[in-house]
């Protein structure tokens, strides 16, 4: 009698111990799923900051060879 009940003790600890195993793990994914959102919006901003200092330096340099043609 003993030793069943250390054995249904032990067998709740594994079984809270695998919740909770469960729990991290769900909590781990989701984690990684808002930091790749995260990252996608971070990559998406950089991108739009390149193309428009681009097309800043494209129409930088246009106005200056527009002006040394007007010269």
């Amino acid at each position: 009698m003993k030793y069943k009940f250390f054995d249904q003790r032990a067998q709740e600890c594994h079984v809270a111990m695998i919740q909770a195993l469960q729990n991290l793990a769900t909590q781990l994914e989701q984690e990684r799923c808002q930091e790749s959102r995260l990252v996608e919006k971070a990559v998406s901003k950089l991108v739009k900051a390149k193309i428009r200092d681009r097309q800043t330096v494209t129409a930088i340099e246009k106005e200056i060879a527009n002006t040394l043609d007007s010269e």
